[in-house]
């Protein structure tokens, strides 16, 4: 049984937390009731909770005074999915040319303060927003809850692996852990193990010498780096015999990131889908791969081409609602990412399933035909063919698409040939190839990394 942190002196158990954990707690409690709520009971708390958040938008948010006016002829009942789906959508352009029309003039006090922040612009295109310290607060119960729900040891030594909050001052020197600064705390409410931090911008060689001085239970970093990671340690034979979790965050985690991880040290992996915008959208479920919505918090609806609502198996574009913030409400927001519907649970929380998150439509080939597909070939064995250590494709036009490519080692034409083949074909003979070869392909500055982007609007 976990026991709070008390905030009163000399009182243990039971534990008096401060005011802070308290409302942590106090919505940690609701979490616990909410997972198992009727799927009608669910429907009825998000309603009235979207009620209070539109009557407020319409009443503060110019951008809004339109936009939400249809829905003033809803009267004596509850909002419900219907009445939510006749309000436009909001695209990144609206939210990029509207921004200060969107925030609001009368946020309430005890929702005070507010941070404004600028998303990594991954897609080529930042937006500017505002969350308020409600915003953060759900954003650290959901952490906590995912913690819980796969059953971390809090008190266990986490190690990150990420862009840093500052960069290192002398970037030529390595640099271990946090050094004599304090160690940070990386569990609310409970007492808790330290995290320590290393830059994703450092060698996977460097990363990997850190984990093993460090030796630490939790690792946390992006899909990509992790696959790396494990590939390298596979190959080198470096176990790390501490380890018995993973966590990822930040990109689109695929089978091969898991299966890597599997095989270099037999651990597991649990994947969190958030965004900048809204905090935490989704976590993986305790028994199973794929996601459960957070639905106390956001409302996700995923849309197919015109815009209804996707049956489980089918993929569609991913459309939030964020319920509680009331400095800038993002009210059906089309967030640029790609999801797969998913069945009701075997755990039977009735929390909705996303199956898999698939990414940005940025991440989609464009055939010359017009038609659009996910390049899941690549993640195929193309480094079978030649000792590729990292690589990513470009699609620059409907009938161009460049690979770049990071070689482990020089290779010979005729190798090089066969990649081409290889790589060709696995396009479909669609596309005329250019093999690029670098040095490294840089992250953004976010610390996301993509395998496939493509240039083509469409």
């Amino acid at each position: 049984m976990l026991t709070p942190l008390s905030a009163a002196k000399g009182i243990i158990w039971p534990a008096l937390p401060n005011s802070t954990n308290s409302l942590l707690l106090a919505i940690l409690y609701q979490l616990e009731q909410s997972q198992w709520s009727s799927l009608d009971t669910l429907e009825n708390r998000q309603m009235v909770q979207l009620t209070a958040l539109l009557a407020h938008s319409y009443q503060s948010v110019p951008f809004y005074k339109n936009r939400l006016e249809i829905l003033t002829t809803v009267t004596n009942r509850l909002l419900n999915y219907g009445d939510l789906s006749q309000i436009p959508v909001l695209s990144r352009q609206e939210l990029q040319n509207h921004t200060q029309e969107l925030i609001s003039t009368d946020i309430p006090q005890d929702h005070l303060p507010t941070a404004q922040n600028t998303t990594s612009g991954s897609t080529g295109k930042p937006v500017t927003f505002q969350t308020t310290k409600i915003n953060g607060l759900f954003f650290r119960a959901f952490n906590l809850r995912s913690h819980l729900w796969h059953q971390h040891n809090l008190k266990a030594k986490v190690a990150a692996i990420k862009v840093p909050r500052s960069r290192w001052k002398r970037p030529g020197k390595f640099t271990v852990g946090v050094g004599k600064k304090a160690a940070i705390r990386w569990a609310d409410c409970f007492a808790s193990g330290a995290m320590v931090e290393f830059d994703s911008g450092r060698t996977i060689t460097e990363q990997l010498a850190w984990l093993e001085q460090e030796n630490p239970e939790h690792l946390l970093t992006y899909p990509s780096n992790l696959l790396a990671l494990a590939k390298q340690a596979l190959a080198d034979n470096i176990s790390l015999p501490n380890l018995k979790n993973l966590s990822t965050f930040g990109e689109v985690l695929t089978p091969g990131v898991r299966h890597a991880c599997r095989e270099a040290w037999g651990v597991e992996i649990v994947d969190i889908y958030s965004c900048q915008e809204m905090g935490v959208l989704a976590l993986q479920c305790p028994q199973n791969e794929h996601y459960h919505v957070q639905a106390e918090s956001v409302i996700v609806e995923v849309l197919d081409d015109q815009n209804r609502p996707c049956q489980p198996g089918q993929i569609g574009r991913v459309v939030l609602t964020d319920l509680h913030n009331y400095a800038m409400p993002l009210i059906r927001y089309e967030i640029g990412d790609y999801a797969e519907v998913g069945e009701h649970c075997s755990c039977k929380r009735t929390l909705p399933v996303l199956k898999q998150v698939l990414g940005r439509t940025r991440n989609m080939l464009i055939l010359p035909s017009g038609e659009k597909l996910w390049p899941s070939f690549i993640l195929s064995n193309w480094a079978k063919v030649a000792p590729i250590n990292q690589l990513q494709v470009i699609q620059h036009t409907v009938a161009e698409i460049e690979v770049k490519i990071v070689l482990a080692k020089s290779i010979t034409s005729d190798v090089e040939e066969s990649l081409h083949e290889v790589i060709t074909s696995d396009l479909g003979g669609h596309f005329k190839v250019q093999l690029t070869y670098v040095d490294e392909i840089p992250r953004a500055k976010s610390g996301k990394y993509e395998d496939f982007v493509s240039n083509v609007l469409g």
